[in-house]
Parts: structure tokens; sequence; C-alpha cells
């Protein structure tokens, strides 16, 4: 074999060396990829996975606070509701009938009178509806209804500038003014009211 062709079969060989080697990196290129390409998915999916859980709980945080505020906004609207009612009742209790008025206030007073000496104090604004009688009616239904020691005294007192009376004795003070008795009202049947209006 001479030279040339000894040269000749080396460079073949040489080229069939490099060409293997050029398919050998192929095949490796593609498998890196392949892989690269793996893992870019996986890396993508995982980052949608966490921007998904985020906007997830975003959006449960956003809609836990529009309840929330939905909830303050129906609290403050029944609230405002229930306020309204118990106005207008007192509203309709004031202006009720006046002898109807005096007997209720009547029946309060002798009803909270205990036993010693006490003094009625009425607002200036019944003046003009009680007469001399309603105390002598009110002394005999507490004789009649209580009997024992009882010493009442009734002031007009410019002091109270709500309708009804303040009883002041040694151990008690009762105020009964409209509003302050309403005001107990509201606080005593404020739920079984809202359960009747809002049921």
């Amino acid at each position: 074999m001479g030279l040339e062709e000894i040269l000749k079969s080396i460079d073949e060989k040489v080229k069939r060396q490099v060409e293997e080697i050029k398919k050998e990196a192929q095949k490796e290129e593609g498998r890196i990829l392949e892989q690269a390409k793996k893992r870019a998915e996986q890396h993508k999916e995982r980052i949608i996975k966490e921007a998904k859980k985020q906007i997830e709980e975003e959006m449960r945080r956003e809609l836990i606070k529009v309840r929330r505020e939905e909830k303050k906004k129906t609290l403050a609207l029944k609230t405002e509701l229930l306020s309204k009612v118990f106005k207008e009742a007192m509203e309709r209790f004031l202006n009720s009938d006046p002898k109807e008025y005096l007997s209720l206030m009547k029946e309060a007073i002798v009803e909270s009178i205990k036993e010693g000496k006490q003094e009625v104090l009425l607002s200036p604004q019944d003046k003009k509806i009680i007469d001399k009688n309603f105390f002598k009616e009110v002394e005999k239904s507490i004789k009649n209804k209580k009997g024992g020691k009882y010493e009442v005294r009734f002031t007009f007192d410019d002091s109270i500038k709500e309708k009804g009376f303040i009883i002041k004795g040694e151990d008690m003070f009762i105020n009964a003014t409209v509003p302050t008795l309403f005001s107990v009202i509201k606080d005593e049947e404020e739920i079984e009211i809202a359960k009747i209006l809002f049921g």
C-alpha cells in the first residue's frame, strides 16, 4: 500500500470519526435540549401554579374584605332602622292620649315608691296635663297597694328637660324620664325586636 493510499485511508477514517463525533454531539445536544425543555416546562408550571395560588389567595382575601364590609353596612343599616323604630315608638308614646300617659305614669310611680321619705321630681313639660287630683290618686294608690309608712313629696323640677319623672329617696334614685325608659326597653328588647324586623 502506497503512501497516498495510507493517507487516503487515514483521511477517511478521520472523516468517519468526525462524522460519528458530530452524530454523538447532535444526540447529546438533543438530549440536553430535551432536558432543558423539561426543566423549563417544570419551572413554568411551578411559576404558574404559584401565581395561581397567589391570585386565589388574593381573591379570597378580597372576598372576605367585601363580605366584612357588606356585614358592616348591613349591621349599620339594621342599627339605624332599630333606632328609628324606637324613636318613632317614643314619639307616639309622648304624643299619646294624656289620660293614658298619666295613667301609665301613676302606675310607674306607685310601683317605684319604697318605704320612707321620697321626692318625686316631675318634668315641667307635664305641668299642663297634671292636676291636683293626680297627686291625690297616686298617694291613695300607694296606701291601698303598699300600706306601710310612706312620705312622698311632688315637685316640678326645671332641671328635668324630658317628660317623665325622677324619684329620689334616702337609698334610691330612679330615673323614669321617657328617653331613659325607652333606652332601657331598647337594651332589653332589641334582640327580640330585631328578630321580628329582620327574621
